[in-house]
């Protein structure tokens, strides 16, 4: 069953997409739209729509206030996310991201979960983030070329 997070996340997933690469909403708006009080926008922007989900959140309060919602290009992604070493879960999180922007498929998505887990890689802590580093980075530019 939906929670009322989950519902109101995908509302606002769906007005992003119709839009041209930015949403703007009012939070009070939405929050009557919902039924709900408006920290409950404030938690699913904060949990749903963070910089590390890919997404770019600006919040202007006040009586002309609004909320605008943008994602993050996937160079942004790669520059915010890929240094020189990369979490196992952080490579999981960019790379849920990348499929869910239909960049990769379901199929490449566990196939690369697989490749750049630390059992596979044959080596540990900061070798492995490093080596994981190197393939999301050889992935991405080949998926974006």
């Amino acid at each position: 069953m939906a929670t009322m997070a989950d519902i109101i996340a995908e509302y606002i997933q769906r007005e992003l997409s119709q839009t041209q690469g930015y949403l703007e909403l009012k939070r009070k708006e939405l929050a009557e739209k919902f039924d709900c009080v408006p920290s409950q926008i404030t938690y699913v922007l904060k949990t749903r729509f963070s910089p590390s989900n890919g997404y770019h959140v600006i919040s202007i309060r006040g009586g002309g206030g609004y909320i605008r919602i943008s994602q993050k290009s996937i160079d942004e992604e790669i520059y915010d996310k890929i240094g020189t070493d990369v979490t196992e879960k952080k490579a999981r999180l960019l790379l849920k991201n990348l499929q869910e922007r239909d960049l990769i498929s379901q199929r490449e998505l566990r196939l690369l979960r697989i490749i750049i887990s630390d059992s596979v890689l044959g080596v540990s802590g900061e070798d492995a983030n490093e080596v994981r580093s190197n393939i999301l980075k050889s992935v991405i530019s080949t998926i974006l070329s």
